[in-house]
C-alpha cells in the first residue's frame, strides 16, 4: 500500500434529470491495480460515474499492464497520458525504430504481458 498516500482524488456530485451521478478524478496510481480495485468498491464507482485519469497510470507498482488494460478499456473512465507514460512510450518507440522492418521480432518485446513491458513498468529499466 505504498502508493496510498499519493493518490489523490476528488468528486463532485451531479445531478441531472433527477439522478445523481459522480466524476471522479484521480492521478499517481502507479501500477497500483488491486489498491485502484478496492477505491472504486469504497466510493462505489459505477456505470454511470465518470473516472478522470490524470497520468502516472504506471510505472512503480506490479501490475502496470493490468491497470492500464482496465482503465483503457473501460467506457467510464478518461486517462490523461503523465510523464510515466510518456517514458514508456519512449521505450516503445525506441524498440520499434530499432527494428522497423521486423515487425515480428519486435512485437512480442513490447507486448502486454511481456516481461520487458512488465519490468519497464515496474520501474526496472
Amino acid at each position: 500500500m505504498r502508493a496510498a498516500k499519493n493518490i489523490f482524488v476528488r468528486a463532485l456530485l451531479y445531478a441531472y434529470g433527477g439522478k445523481l451521478f459522480m466524476r471522479y478524478v484521480i492521478s499517481d496510481i502507479h501500477g497500483e491495480y488491486g489498491l485502484c480495485m478496492r477505491l472504486l468498491d469504497k466510493i462505489k464507482f459505477s456505470a454511470s460515474d465518470v473516472l478522470y485519469v490524470c497520468g502516472d497510470m504506471v510505472d512503480k507498482g506490479d501490475e502496470s499492464v493490468r491497470l492500464l488494460d482496465f482503465l483503457l478499456n473501460a467506457p467510464n473512465v478518461k486517462c490523461i497520458l503523465g510523464n510515466h507514460e510518456y517514458g514508456f512510450l519512449a521505450y516503445y518507440w525506441a524498440v520499434m525504430k530499432s527494428s522497423p522492418s521486423d515487425f515480428d521480432k519486435v512485437l512480442p518485446i513490447c507486448k502486454d504481458g511481456s516481461a520487458a513491458t512488465e519490468n519497464f513498468c515496474a520501474g526496472k529499466r
